[in-house]
């Protein structure tokens, strides 16, 4: 029941914040304000996930949960910043298996060619990686899947756009493994 509250209060607060940033125009400080709010709930999204604490690589088992995560974390896609994108990509890598084509889906909003993201380093290895797991773990839903297909390719070439070497290297793997 709290969990429940918690996830209804987590998704209007995201609701509001996209209202809030289409219309923040009375002061200067407020969208900091608001992407400061956006990064709190991708942090949190993160840290109730566990992604943080399982070293052993193995997603959440609960899927209430992780629907309930997945549908805030669509909300926090669109706030195109680095931390916040970032425990975006985390959290979607620990809750995948619940639901992998809307998992990537939103990785996809919150990745594109040219976003500061794609510049960092970290943020290159830990996207290459989540990309890896999914054509690992997931390959039968990316084989029937076309739009999941697209959505990887689209993530992989914002990193390979960057000139990541490991972006550019799963890149070549990827097109040779769907011929």
């Amino acid at each position: 029941m709290e969990r429940a509250r918690a996830f209804d209060m987590l998704e209007a607060a995201t609701a509001a914040l996209a209202r809030l940033r289409h219309a923040a125009t009375d002061s200067p400080d407020r969208p900091g304000k608001i992407f400061l709010t956006a990064d709190l709930i991708s942090r949190n999204i993160n840290l109730a996930s566990e992604a943080v604490l399982v070293t052993s690589g193995q997603p959440t088992e609960d899927r209430e949960f992780a629907a309930r995560a997945l549908t805030v974390l669509d909300g926090i896609a669109q706030f195109k910043h680095p931390s916040i994108t970032h425990f975006l990509i985390e959290a979607l890598g620990h809750l995948a298996a619940a639901d992998p084509s809307r998992a990537f889906h939103t990785a996809a909003t919150a990745v594109r060619t040219g976003d500061e993201y794609t510049y960092d380093s970290v943020a290159a290895a830990e996207t290459t990686k989540f990309i890896e797991r999914y054509l690992a773990e997931f390959r039968e839903v990316v084989i029937a899947d076309d739009k999941l297909l697209t959505s990887i390719r689209s993530v992989l070439h914002a990193f390979v756009d960057a000139g990541w070497p490991s972006a550019i290297s799963l890149a070549y793997r990827l097109s040779e493994a769907f011929r």
